[in-house]
């Protein structure tokens, strides 16, 4: 490594990354990639690679010392972006928001009390610590239950009824590194997102998102297979999705930073589920940059190094579509793909997150997507014939050459 360059600390070798590695190359800087596989797909993009948890904060202290690293920096990594803010602060390196900051936009039951302190919509819950407390639920079914303070989605899962909570309630509580889960009630309407940066204090709104959820008879984990960008909301949903989210970056005094707000639309209005001072991972760089022209890895490395920001996002006329790749349990080898998908312009772009060899584990969650696929169109009903077809055109295979695909939880597109 080039000592005369600064070093910069990337927690976590996700496929977003290998453009925030290349970013902070162009930039000067000489990289350190952290994460625990032996072989992530964004290590060959970095200087050197370490192999230690990124939610190890006492690690990345001390490898951030031991490089004298002038910025430690994740994009979009929930619990990641938290560590790196937290270093960065006692260290006194540049960093968008501090530690008490960002275990708000971490840790879900600290948000939710946030939401309901500061009069943010979203729906009524309760925090359970003991796992034999389901008697003094009082909420309305269905219910959602998820950890505290985990990452990707595991835990999290749909109840239909009492019989259900008590083993939903344990495993959610099992997940949370605090030993806390949160029990909220489920509220109908579409699932949507907004992708925000917040430049001096005020929401620029780049896109919106509908996600696409994977079938309850298939699993009852709340999971989406894919999104829509952009999503089919009203003027009114989304004046008030604005609002909402300059009062969450007022109440936290965020100045300069990404704001990502899942939520539901429905009868009444928009309600918060969750946010986070960060971008989405998976496809939303790729997205938002093809759909609005801007570059959100950019922003990220921006709010940082607070760094001045003129954000002019140049709408698109397309209607694009992730499609995230299911496998089922193995050890992954790579995605098969029929090139005529991709010459006659069915599929924009493939995208394989997982590297040769890693397992591919049982339970269903964001971390069992092993890769994705971009679709385009003027209108969504074409879109959706082109999510029919692309899938018929590609496949998980596994190390031994079999086919892996979870075909059970793409529901066929209606046009």
């Amino acid at each position: 490594m080039d000592k005369s360059k600064p070093t910069a600390i990337v927690l976590g070798g996700t496929y977003p990354h290998i453009k925030l590695l290349k970013n902070l190359s162009i930039r000067g800087f000489e990289t350190v990639l952290i994460d625990y596989y032996s072989v992530p797909c964004a290590a060959p993009h970095a200087d050197k690679h370490i192999q230690a948890s990124t939610l190890d904060r006492e690690k990345v202290l001390e490898i951030a010392i031991a490089e004298n690293a002038a910025l430690v920096i994740s994009s979009c990594i929930d619990q990641a972006n938290l560590i790196a803010c937290s270093v960065a602060e006692t260290l006194n390196l540049p960093h968008p928001y501090n530690t008490e900051k960002g275990n708000i936009v971490t840790n879900k039951l600290l948000m939710k009390e946030f939401m309901r302190s500061n009069n943010i919509p979203s729906s009524d819950f309760i925090a359970i610590r003991n796992p034999s407390q389901t008697d003094c639920l009082t909420l309305n079914y269905p219910l959602i239950v998820k950890p505290s303070d985990s990452n990707s989605s595991k835990g999290v899962k749909r109840i239909e009824k009492q019989d259900q909570i008590s083993e939903a309630i344990k495993s959610a509580i099992r997940l949370s590194r605090s030993r806390e889960a949160i029990v909220e009630e489920f509220i109908e309407g579409r699932e949507v997102g907004m992708d925000f940066y917040i430049n001096n204090g005020i929401p620029k709104l780049l896109i919106t998102k509908e996600r696409r959820k994977i079938p309850s008879t298939a699993t009852a984990a709340q999971q989406i297979y894919g999104c829509f960008w952009p999503a089919e909301l009203s003027e009114e949903e989304i004046k008030e999705s604005i609002e909402i989210a300059g009062r969450i970056a007022t109440s936290l005094e965020i100045r300069d930073s990404p704001l990502m707000i899942q939520a539901i639309a429905g009868k009444d209005g928009i309600s918060v589920i969750e946010f986070a001072a960060r971008f989405g991972g998976g496809e939303s760089f790729k997205v938002i940059e093809l759909a609005t022209g801007v570059d959100i890895i950019d922003l990220s490395i921006r709010s940082f190094l607070h760094e001045t920001v003129d954000i002019l996002p140049s709408p698109s006329d397309f209607i694009f579509a992730e499609t995230f790749l299911y496998s089922h349990e193995c050890d992954f080898h790579h995605i098969d793909i029929d090139e005529s998908a991709t010459k006659d312009g069915t599929i924009d772009h493939v995208h394989q997150y997982k590297t040769k060899g890693m397992h591919v584990g049982l339970e269903l969650t964001s971390n069992n997507r092993v890769g994705s696929i971009i679709v385009s169109a003027r209108d969504r009903e074409e879109v959706k014939r082109k999510i029919n077809k692309a899938l018929n055109c590609v496949e998980v295979i596994d190390n031994e050459g079999n086919p892996q695909l979870r075909k059970d939880l793409y529901p066929h597109e209606p046009t």
